[in-house]
């Protein structure tokens, strides 16, 4: 069903376990992500979009990512 409607990466495990797939959507075009993803940062920018990397090691190792360490904004 969500192939239908989405394009769809795979994950390897160990990826998922560090986090990877846990990046912060600016808009519907560009995506913050932590720069250690590298193989992940390809496909998203094979994908279509555009990926702004950052060095976000420091809250990983505490076991938090974009989603967990952001607000979520109010637009409108």
């Amino acid at each position: 069903m969500l192939k239908k409607r989405y394009t769809l990466i795979p994950v390897l495990q160990q990826e998922a376990i560090d986090l990877g797939t846990n990046v912060l959507v600016v808009n519907p075009e560009t995506v913050f992500s932590p720069t250690h993803n590298v193989r992940i940062n390809k496909e998203l920018i094979q994908a279509g979009f555009r990926v702004e990397t950052i060095d976000y090691t420091e809250p990983i190792n505490f076991g938090g990512s974009f989603r967990c360490t952001t607000l979520p904004l109010r637009r409108g």
